[in-house]
């Protein structure tokens, strides 16, 4: 992105490299951070509502067993809620993750009475404030919610 700012605003040519050198430092070190915030979790298996974290669980190695739907504006079929349902109690899972901007009822009902931990992933990022910080931030809350569910079960 530099590379294509630079020739737009050669005046903060300086200021763009410094600010990508800091970028980059920051993201390297939250990096390790959260590789060792994920590690003792990795193994634990969980179910997303929607596929939207495939690059975050195999960066991390995380233990993705599924998820509900492809297509958030579609509700899962009762086949697949069915088989979603006999992993959760073979006990494979332990927590599910919705999302706040769907309704959570199928996530409710399909875990009612079995002993998994549920959770909330904002893919959005709607409590983020935009900032030079903000995406370190939401990887960072990220990570926690990953963490602190899956560390229950």
């Amino acid at each position: 992105m530099v590379n294509a700012l630079v020739p737009i605003m050669p005046d903060h040519e300086a200021a763009l490299k410094a600010n990508l050198e800091r970028f980059s430092a920051d993201v390297r070190q939250l990096d390790a951070e959260l590789s060792a915030t994920l590690t003792p979790v990795k193994d634990k298996g969980f179910y997303v509502f929607h596929d939207a974290y495939g690059h975050f669980v195999h960066h991390y190695q995380l233990n993705q067993l599924g998820y509900f739907t492809v297509d958030p504006a579609r509700q899962p079929g009762a086949r697949h809620l069915t088989a979603i349902r006999n992993q959760l109690q073979e006990g494979e899972v332990a927590c599910v993750f919705s999302e706040p901007q769907f309704t959570s009822a199928v996530v409710t009902s399909i875990t009612r009475g079995l002993d998994v931990g549920h959770a909330v992933l904002d893919p959005l990022a709607r409590d983020i404030t935009p900032s030079a910080t903000a995406y370190v931030e939401y990887l960072r809350g990220l990570a926690g919610a990953f963490h602190e569910c899956l560390a229950r079960g």
